[in-house]
């Protein structure tokens, strides 16, 4: 009688674990079939050319025009503020350069643009970074300074060298800058996108902002950008001018 009892456990310990494995093994398939099908449809659409509006554009720009920057320089359009015969460029020293990621423009980049542009005067600031902490850096000179219906939006704790926030209090006029809370460059106030003299887009988080552009005299639109702020990028990241009224 014992062994009789015993031999049926050991058959349904053995079902069960037979089972088991089973299961498992039909997971790893479907797992492995999921991963084929995923892979495929990234390999698809990168062979894919969707028709992008900046290829439109490129079509109207005389091939000469456009410049290629050579190896070691570098320069992204948010460190790039062009103002009038001014071009104020956001830009790192080789060390820093090299030990972020958030630093975009050397000083290579900006020395190049300015051999390509000699009509223009250029002037380089030097911004903190930070890969980790948005609140002790900043990504671009555009998260720090904006220029604004003739006054300047302006993050004073994310310029390394005081002499630089000076520099833009002087040239605009200390009653024509509005000095932004480490709060609010949280929030990218200064990446305001301005598409005349008197017309401005802006955050609807930045209310004191909008109140002092506002008094100036200028056409403030409010928008809700909450979720775009979270990418790091706000209004003038995600638009492109190609011809202000």
């Amino acid at each position: 009688g014992h062994l009789a009892t015993e031999r049926p456990l050991k058959d349904m310990q053995f079902i069960k674990k037979t089972s088991s494995s089973t299961s498992i093994f039909r997971l790893m398939i479907k797992l492995a079939i999921a991963l084929i099908i995923i892979l495929g449809v990234v390999f698809l659409l990168n062979k894919i050319d969707f028709p992008a509006p900046i290829k439109e554009i490129e079509k109207t720009i005389p091939s000469g025009t456009i410049i290629m920057m050579p190896n070691g320089c570098y320069a992204e359009g948010g460190d790039v503020i062009v103002d009038n015969d001014f071009v104020l460029v956001g830009v790192s020293d080789n060390a820093t350069f090299d030990a972020y990621k958030t630093a975009r423009t050397n000083y290579r980049g900006m020395d190049y643009l300015a051999d390509e542009f000699p009509a223009k005067e250029f002037k380089g600031f030097e911004l903190f970074k930070d890969d980790r902490d948005p609140l002790k850096g900043s990504l671009h000179l555009d998260c720090a300074f904006q220029t604004v219906g003739g006054g300047a939006l302006i993050a004073p704790h994310l310029f390394k060298n005081e002499s630089d926030v000076q520099w833009l209090i002087e040239r605009y006029g200390a009653t024509n800058v509005y000095r932004c809370s480490p709060e609010e460059a949280y929030f990218l106030a200064t990446n305001v996108f301005s598409f005349s003299p008197s017309d401005v887009v802006v955050s609807a988080k930045c209310e004191a902002m909008q109140e002092w552009l506002k008094n100036r005299g200028m056409n403030v639109h409010s928008v809700v950008y909450d979720e775009i702020v979270k990418m790091g990028g706000l209004l003038r990241c995600t638009t492109m001018p190609l011809k202000r009224l």
